[in-house]
């Protein structure tokens, strides 16, 4: 799968990914023109994998880098957003 990202400007930290526009610095996610609204969870979880392609994170560190605390068991936040966002 090819890829890609490009950074911009010292006040905006956007990735675009083929019709995916993701402004962390707005906190704005755009699929072909249209806005897409997600909790501040989805939002990073997105973020960290636009951010870090190829990378395969556990559910422990998905936990730990987006909640910023440690991860104890379940899989609920990761199980909700795969549904919002219709990730099979």
């Amino acid at each position: 799968m090819q890829r890609s990202q490009i950074k911009s400007s010292e006040n905006t930290n956007t990735i675009f990914l083929y019709e995916l526009i993701i402004d962390s610095y707005k906190r704005i996610i755009e699929v072909e023109n249209t806005n897409i609204k997600l909790t501040k969870t989805e939002f990073n979880i997105l973020y960290l994998l636009a951010e870090n392609p190829g990378i395969v994170f556990t559910k422990d560190q998905l936990y730990s880098l987006v909640r910023k605390d440690q991860y104890i068991g379940g899989g609920t936040m990761i199980i909700h957003s795969r549904k919002r966002c219709n990730v099979r």
